[in-house]
């Protein structure tokens, strides 16, 4: 770059373009809100800068410009420099609006092993049947990956059973119940429970249970080590380092019950059902991070989810410390 560039500011130069484009100093001086004095020193500094005139004096050694009639020099200078400035901006206005496109795509994230036709899809149906001016993009990927993913920022908005709840940074983030129904039992064919519509809690108390998790987090454990231990429930449990699309495999070599929710996804089979438990409900949660820039579209997105506050405030939750 030559070094005379450096002593030339960008605002000399819109300046110079503006005069021409405009044609006269005082057309350019409104356009730009500055005074026609200010224009005129700031052209006669680039001119000192350049070393020679752009535009033609009104006499010789006059101040006094005659309006945009440009010198040779002028001339070839804003041949190039109008078109080079145009594109600084047009670069710049891109930038912005690629920037307002992407704050408008809210990306969401729900736990694979739930069925969103349950809780998610409906309300993403009725939203793009609205037409509030963002888009959304879905995926579903394994619990605990969704919570990094939310802080790292690759979701904006994430929906994960309430066991998930003790991953929840309660400082940096926010969350609320966009579904809520009675705990599910998981119960194999060689139990004698398979049989019964409904549960009790004292049905399910002497039994051996399994925890299904995948190794992540230890969110699974503490919800229902917390569950066991509000229904003075010591039944042993085992925890599988297994993910839980493999259930109903599961249970085709392991003997015991599990609590799952509502929202499962469980393939066909018929080796193993699930039975509400009655009294106590568990749900979906709907996280997001606090302060973003995104919150704007998010709040949009929100009023669109069923109020459920009545429900939790009556709910006995399968997670007894949410407050805490």
């Amino acid at each position: 770059m030559l070094s005379i560039l450096l002593d030339i500011n960008i605002q000399q130069l819109i300046n110079f373009v503006t005069i021409v484009e405009l044609h006269g100093f005082q057309a350019a001086s409104d356009h730009l809100h500055m005074t026609q004095s200010a224009v005129s020193k700031s052209i006669g500094r680039l001119e000192e800068t350049l070393g020679f005139p752009l535009f033609v004096k009104e006499n010789k050694g006059s101040r006094v410009f005659r309006d945009a009639v440009l010198t040779e020099q002028g001339e070839y200078l804003y041949k190039y420099w109008a078109p080079a400035l145009s594109e600084i901006e047009n670069a710049y206005q891109h930038i912005i609006m690629e920037s307002e496109n992407a704050d408008r795509i809210v990306n969401v994230g729900y736990t694979a092993t739930s069925n969103p036709d349950l809780y998610l899809w409906p309300l993403l149906d009725n939203i793009q049947d609205a037409k509030i001016g963002f888009q959304f993009n879905v995926e579903g990927a394994y619990r605990s990956d969704l919570v990094r993913g939310l802080l790292s920022e690759a979701y904006d908005i994430i929906f994960v059973p309430d066991i998930e709840y003790y991953s929840i940074n309660h400082t940096t983030m926010n969350y609320r119940y966009v579904a809520i129904d009675n705990v599910q039992v998981m119960v194999p064919k060689d139990s004698p429970l398979f049989k019964k519509r409904i549960l009790r809690i004292e049905d399910i108390k002497n039994e051996h249970f399994l925890i299904f998790d995948d190794g992540r987090s230890e969110s699974p454990r503490l919800a229902f080590q917390r569950f066991f231990k509000s229904v003075d429930m010591d039944s042993p449990t085992t925890r599988l380092q297994k993910d839980s699309f493999n259930i109903a495999n599961t249970f085709r070599s392991e003997s015991g019950l599990a609590l799952i929710d509502s929202y499962f996804l469980l393939e066909k089979t018929d080796n193993v059902k699930r039975i509400p438990l009655e009294g106590y409900y568990n749900g979906i949660l709907c996280v997001w991070r606090k302060n973003v820039h995104k919150n704007k579209y998010i709040k949009q997105f929100l009023e669109y989810f069923p109020d459920l506050s009545e429900k939790t405030k009556l709910r006995k939750p399968l997670i007894q410390d949410l407050k805490h």
